[in-house]
């Protein structure tokens, strides 16, 4: 069991530690609903400085 808070909206999969059952289809999909909350995360993109 666990509980915690989502803050950002998305689908987010849920597997445990034996990979091989995610092969196998074994793994949950929590879709979390809400408003982007821009200021929590930024998405980092490279630039190449000359």
């Amino acid at each position: 069991m666990v509980e915690f808070k989502c803050k950002m909206p998305g689908r987010y999969v849920l597997v445990d530690h034996a990979r091989s059952r995610v092969e196998r289809g074994l793994a949950g999909y929590l879709c979390v609903e809400g408003d982007e909350q821009p200021d929590l995360f930024e998405a980092v993109s490279e630039t190449v400085d000359e």
